[in-house]
């Protein structure tokens, strides 16, 4: 089936019940605003705060944006999004571009695509990490100028690969402030991200909200888990993701640099605290982990925070790499134990390169280790 791109927005996501704010908070934001007013030095600060919020957010969000100005050519980008379609044609039944509204107006881009199958096993969302930018998701890390700042995207292919051989529905997505996902990223426009995503899969595709998984990776490893917190019957998988943003802050950093780096993420309200709404999640949940991870030491590590923990959970251990994607037997594993249906699909013996868009991308790290 020939894909295709929606530029107009084809769906409006509404606030979840539990975000809707009761008739106290209200009446109280509205009384704090105007002491704010009266009392200058306190809407002087309030004011600073959220400039810096967002400023910080820009860097650690949307960091990839701000070292390679392409992502603004629409020139270069239209290439991009061609590229991935016509690179995946033969995997999914359709491939396309959308553009969804958030509860709050914003747009909000990502690219779905649709398993073959008429009665798809789920739908997987990813959530990437730092620097996270999906129209390079075909990109060869290998192969690029070494000078550029480039994504690994080892995981997410390799997800797609797994998802087209078993039947899964896959939405990747830009979060806010990044690509054609306006607007500067805060904490809260990235949860709203989420359920926006969540409200497409279920309205749009289809999917069931407890066929959902939740795939957070490093820092979207903490957006997945704030998801998956407040709807019980999703299934999360955090991946090389933090305890808390501080934490992994400070553990990167040497030294004094690391710990005063980490107080003022916190002070600007950027301490993501993946642990407390881990301890949330009702549902399903898994954790993978690197043991020689040198982006998200093990010190820092959601799992390393999770040690004493008495909470029935499946434990995947990484040998290598902070980006390393999935092998065939790890997504089996896993995604068995997240879905009590899953049936994992075998891999064929041998397939004709010359009519399977995974083996055209021999170079490509992970779609080498499709067939094992």
């Amino acid at each position: 089936m020939a894909s295709r791109v929606e530029n107009n927005i084809i769906f409006q996501a509404h606030y979840p019940k539990y975000f809707e704010p009761s008739t106290f908070e209200n009446v109280a934001k509205v009384a704090y605003n105007i002491f704010s007013v009266f009392f200058f030095p306190l809407g002087i600060y309030r004011l600073a705060s959220h400039a810096i919020h967002v400023l910080s957010g820009l860097m650690i969000v949307q960091s990839q944006q701000v070292f390679n100005k392409d992502y603004k050519d629409p020139v270069i980008r239209k290439a991009k999004i061609e590229h991935i379609k016509e690179f995946c044609k033969e995997d999914f039944k359709e491939i396309k571009e959308v553009n969804l509204k958030t509860p709050d107006g914003r747009n909000l881009n990502g690219m779905v695509f649709k398993s073959k199958t008429d009665t798809p096993q789920g739908t997987i969302i990813f959530f990437g990490g730092m620097a996270y930018f999906y129209e390079d998701v075909d990109i060869d890390i290998y192969n690029c100028d070494p000078r550029s700042f480039v994504y690994d995207h080892s995981l997410d292919q390799s997800l797609l690969a797994k998802a087209a051989q078993n039947g899964f529905n896959v939405i990747l997505y830009n979060p806010a402030g990044t690509g054609l996902s306006n607007e500067r990223a805060t904490k809260d426009k990235l949860q709203l991200d989420g359920e926006t995503l969540l409200q497409y899969a279920q309205q749009e595709l289809h999917t069931k909200v407890e066929d959902t998984v939740v795939y957070g990776h490093s820092l979207g490893g903490y957006s997945a888990t704030k998801l998956a917190a407040n709807h019980p019957e999703v299934k999360l998988v955090s991946d090389r993701s933090f305890s808390t943003l501080c934490c992994a802050i400070e553990h990167a950093m040497p030294l004094i640099i690391g710990k005063i780096l980490a107080v003022v993420t916190w002070f600007f309200g950027w301490n993501m605290d993946s642990f407390n709404e881990w301890k949330k999640v009702k549902g399903h949940k898994a954790i993978v982990f690197g043991e020689h991870d040198t982006c998200v030491v093990y010190e820092a590590s959601l799992k390393k925070r999770c040690e004493k923990s008495k909470e029935n959970f499946f434990l995947l251990s990484k040998k290598s790499n902070h980006m390393e994607g999935l092998t065939t037997n790890e997504f089996n594993s896993l995604f068995t134990y997240l879905l009590p249906n899953f049936k994992p699909v075998p891999p064929p013996a041998w397939v004709d390169p010359n009519k399977s868009s995974w083996k055209k991308a021999a170079s490509f790290f992970l779609f080498q280790r499709f067939f094992e």
